[in-house]
Parts: structure tokens; sequence; C-alpha cells
């Protein structure tokens, strides 16, 4: 039996130690958890076992790993348990963390609980967190920049159309290799995340990169957004989506082959 008002002892510590080694390693990591167990604060009598509000850490503690992780359970809150007050709040650490955050780790997590919210704050919130990800040099910055991305595609807010076609219809980097891969994973993001808001700009944008890009990889996920947000399966050629675009009523109807599609789990389509 574990004593609360002290450590515990031999046995209970043996039990204790392999509990958490074999928590940390089901979880994919055991850094943090093993952190928690052995810190001097676990085994205080009034704190003992006891996970702190990430509200608190967030603002009472400056450990980096500690604020990353009360950032991840900020994410797990459903948005709609949260009564306006609340909301606002949560808007306003959440879009602050996503470009004050001193580690990349804690402002993509940040990143990715605001792309839970379908709230033009969350919006503007990632757009700032994208544009301010130059304070991470190299792939931590890069990282972020995708991360921001992916999660607008997930809000699901009309407002996050824009800066996805602004960032799909931007050129190849001109400059190293290892720039021009990252530019390309964020027009990668930028029309997968496309795919989830149906309008004609957005569509227009996938449509040029089927005529002008050369990349297949691009390509490819430019066509899958357009099967998304239309419902048809066309094939990749630009002229077909352009007139059908052009005039919905002059496409044909579906073949037998395209209604099954639309019917087949994502993994198993064509």
């Amino acid at each position: 039996m574990v004593a609360r008002t002290g450590r515990p002892n031999g046995v209970a510590t043996a039990w204790l130690a392999g509990l958490a080694v074999g928590l940390a390693v089901a979880a994919g990591g055991c850094n943090g958890f093993w952190d928690d167990m052995t810190s001097r604060e676990f085994w205080s009598k009034e704190s003992w076992g006891r996970q702190p509000d990430p509200l608190e850490v967030l603002q009472t503690s400056r450990d980096g790993d500690k604020r990353h992780r009360a950032l991840v359970e900020l994410g797990d809150i459903d948005p709609r348990s949260l009564g306006s007050d609340e909301t606002d709040a949560m808007m306003k650490v959440l879009a602050d963390a996503a470009t004050t955050e001193r580690q990349v780790w804690a402002r993509i997590a940040a990143v990715k609980a605001l792309g839970n919210w379908n709230d033009p704050r969350a919006v503007e919130g990632l757009k700032d967190a994208y544009y301010r990800a130059g304070a991470f040099p190299g792939e931590a910055g890069a990282s972020l920049r995708v991360q921001s991305l992916a999660a607008l595609g997930r809000c699901g807010h009309p407002s996050a159309a824009d800066i996805l076609v602004k960032v799909l219809s931007e050129p190849p980097s001109a400059g190293s290799e290892t720039e021009r891969q990252q530019k390309l994973e964020e027009r990668l993001a930028a029309a997968r995340a496309l795919g989830s808001y149906p309008n004609a700009t957005g569509a227009q944008a996938l449509v040029a990169v089927l005529r002008s890009e050369a990349d297949p990889g691009l390509r490819r996920r430019s066509h899958e957004s357009l099967v998304q947000m239309t419902g048809r399966q066309f094939p990749p050629e630009a002229d077909v989506w352009e007139k059908y675009l052009a005039d919905p009523s002059s496409a044909p109807s579906p073949t037998f082959g395209e209604r099954l599609q639309e019917v087949l789990p994502v993994g198993w389509r064509r």
C-alpha cells in the first residue's frame, strides 16, 4: 500500500516504477511521464498524483515541457462543452500560445487545438501562427507552417480558404533543395485543406495546379481535393474540370463506376 503522506515503501516503489515504464511505453514515450513520476511536486502531500489545471500551468509555469502538455490537454476539450465566456477565454489563450510560445512543439500543440474550433478567431490565430513561424529556423519553422495549414483545413470556417488559396498558388521555391521541399510540403498541405472548402476560388486554384504544376504529388493531391469538394469523379485533367466548374449542368450523369466510387471508403477509391 502506498502512503499518501510521504514516499512509498520499497515494494510500492518498485511496483510504481514498473507501472510508470509500462504506461510510458504504451503512450509512445517515457520522458514526460517519468519526469512527472519522479518530480518532488508529484510526491508532495498536497498534490499526490494530481494533474495541474492546464490553464493554471500556462499562467504560472515557464517550463516548456509542462506548457506543451497543458496545451495538448486543451486540445482534448470539446468546443461544444464550453459556454461563450469560456470560448472567448480559450480563443485568447490558444491564439496567444500559437504565436508566442518559446518551444516549437508548444506552438504546434496550440495550433492543433485551434484546428478544433470552427471560429473566425481560430482562423486568425492560425494565420498568425503560419506567418510568425519564422521565429524558428529550418525544419522547426517549416513543421509549424505545415501544421498551421492542416489545422486551417480542419477548423472548417469559410474564412480559412483565402490563405490556403494564397499558399497553394505561390510558385515553387527557387532556393536550396531543402527550401524547395519545404515549400512543396506547404503547398501540399494547402491543397489537402482546400478539399474541406467547396468554393469557386479554391476549386479554380486546384484546377490551376492540374494545368501547370510539374510535381505529380501536388497534382494528385489537388485532384483528390477537387473530387472531395464536388463529389464528382472526373479525371485529373484541367480542361474537364474547368468545363464542369463553368457549367455544372453540362456535366454528364455519373456512371455506375463513379457512383460506386462515391460510396466506397476513401482508401478503396481509385
